[in-house]
């Protein structure tokens, strides 16, 4: 974790609120790699990390996959883009060759956490951030390509540490379709979490006259109703500390939590969300991505 964001005012007054502490470490704490040699895996502290290909090879043109595969110590966690009350993101900064380029994390999604009156999204035991990889067809069969990550990532339970590894993988080029890799399963799984659209599926918000409150009405087909989550992609105009309250209602879903002081000005025309249904339907999505039109005030 780099010092800037740590030194972050607003962030770090959160971080003390949800984890009860009195101070943070200034500095990550880094997985040591053997001198002169690049590692796939590393466990610096309480998350084991191994950065995986979903392929053994790569062929020139074919996008693939990779992923930073992250094992937490029990009853800790990391955070999803979105941290919720309290809380940072991972971040991701590759080492590319010549060649190849890559896309920005796939979130799955993500978990509630609450910690005292906050509740943080993010995830626990062993789960996978996936990310998309362009090869360019320039490439040549026969050929290895080098692909390195410097993560970090923010991991709490009572208490939270900065934590950070350095990985690299090499893959061969060749001409053929790739076979699938050794992790290639849990690739599948992950893909399995992020949200879709799904075919009826809308929102719409309205800030209340009286009061703070937002009420949100989501349109869902039967089968995703019922109890769940709703994660917002940005949640600064919500209000921290107050627990949503969510109903079925024929239709659809109904979720109702509070503003803060300045909501209405910072709460966009359009929010981008994700309802986690408790019970997802055997055969359709396990989270279903959301827009939400905010409308008019209601009485």
């Amino acid at each position: 974790m780099s010092a800037d964001r740590l030194t972050d005012a607003t962030r770090r007054r959160m971080l003390l609120a949800a984890c009860g502490l009195a101070a943070l470490p200034s500095t990550a704490v880094w997985a040591q790699s053997p001198a002169g040699k690049s590692v796939s895996r590393a466990k610096p502290g309480h998350v084991a990390v191994e950065l995986m290909a979903e392929v053994a090879s790569v062929q020139p043109g074919r996008p693939f996959w990779l992923g930073l595969s992250m094992l937490h110590d029990e009853k800790w966690h990391t955070y999803w883009k979105n941290p919720g009350d309290a809380g940072i993101p991972p971040t991701f900064a590759w080492t590319l060759p010549a060649g190849l380029r890559v896309g920005e994390i796939e979130w799955p999604h993500p978990y509630r956490y609450p910690v005292g009156r906050l509740a943080s999204y993010g995830y626990e035991g062993l789960h996978l951030l996936p990310v998309l990889a362009f090869p360019d067809r320039s490439l040549k069969p026969g050929t290895d390509l080098t692909i390195k990550l410097s993560a970090d990532w923010l991991v709490c339970k009572e208490s939270c540490i900065p934590e950070a590894a350095e990985l690299s993988i090499s893959l061969p080029v060749r001409s053929e379709a790739p076979a699938p890799g050794p992790a290639a399963a849990r690739f599948a799984d992950a893909r399995s979490r992020l949200p879709r659209p799904v075919d009826g599926a809308s929102g719409e918000a309205r800030f209340e006259v009286a009061g703070r409150g937002i009420d949100v009405v989501l349109k869902l087909p039967q089968a995703l109703t019922g109890a769940g989550e709703l994660f917002f992609d940005r949640e600064d105009f919500i209000e921290p500390g107050v627990t949503p309250q969510v109903s079925a209602q024929a239709g659809g879903v109904r979720w109702r939590s509070q503003t803060t002081s300045n909501g209405r000005r910072l709460a966009p025309q359009s929010l981008r969300a994700v309802w986690v249904p408790e019970r997802p339907p055997a055969a359709g999505p396990r989270a279903v991505r959301l827009e939400i039109r905010l409308l008019a005030q209601s009485g």
